[in-house]
């Protein structure tokens, strides 16, 4: 179903994943839970679409994948990466919809025909609104066109060991997504970009139904257990122990 709304095109992933962008998606969800206490802005979302490249890691250990968000107008989200995997040797997809209308967050993992649900509490719907709306650009920030629409440069230094910058170009239009984004880090004297995102497309409107529908027949799983199923499937597949995912998921729906 999935295939339909891709392009054909595809970019090859190698194994491992640099610090960089752990510390990358840290740094979002903190953003995230930073905003819960945030009133949601009366400006309702965007709706749009974003197609981007990422590249994470350098040298043999990276890998490039597509990206596509896509945002409705009443805030759901739907995030989906798609790219080779040596594990199982075919493309693979995951994505994660943040429904606003069945207040869940859904993580689909297809490699595993897996789902797993979380239930989305008022504030997690508030803060999801509020950021797409408040993304004031810096005093005398640097501007660009972007695919049609102005973009902010915001640079930022992470409380990392690895001394890591974020720079990212922001468009308040485009539901404060950063159309660029880089994250360097300082090797051997020299500034190495880590992690890359670079938005290839913008479509203006109601994305395709098809990036929030959650396939039927997929079994719920919790984190752990997606990660079991992987390495059933595909035994050279890590299956590691996810003991802080699980207890969050456990403790989220209540089990």
């Amino acid at each position: 179903m999935l295939n339909r709304i891709l392009d054909r095109r595809f970019l090859c992933i190698a194994a491992g994943t640099p610090l960089v962008v752990i510390i990358a998606m840290a740094v979002g969800e903190q953003a995230l839970l930073l905003r819960l206490k945030a009133q949601a802005s009366s400006r309702p979302p965007t709706p749009l679409t974003v197609r981007f490249n990422e590249r994470i890691g350098t040298g043999d250990k990276t890998f490039e994948k597509q990206l596509v968000i896509s945002i409705r107008s009443d805030g759901s989200e739907s995030e989906l990466r798609r790219g080779w995997s040596p594990v199982s040797g075919t493309i693979e997809e995951r994505y994660t919809v943040r429904d606003m209308s069945a207040r869940v967050r859904v993580a689909v993992d297809t490699p595993t025909a897996s789902k797993t649900t979380y239930p989305l509490e008022e504030g997690h719907m508030r803060a999801i609104l509020a950021k797409r709306n408040d993304c004031s650009p810096p005093q005398n920030a640097p501007s660009k066109q972007i695919l049609g629409t102005t973009a902010y440069q915001v640079v930022r230094a992470l409380p990392d060991p690895g001394n890591t910058i974020r720079e990212a170009w922001v468009a308040p239009d485009a539901g404060c997504l950063a159309l660029v984004e880089r994250f360097t880090q300082q090797s051997n004297g020299q500034s190495v970009v880590m992690t890359e995102r670079i938005a290839t497309e913008l479509t203006w409107g109601e994305p395709a139904s098809t990036y929030f529908a959650i396939p039927a027949g997929y079994v719920e799983r919790e984190p752990s257990a997606v990660m079991i199923e992987r390495s059933r499937r595909y035994p050279g597949a890590p299956a590691g122990k996810l003991q802080v995912q699980d207890d969050a998921y456990r403790s989220a729906n209540k089990k």
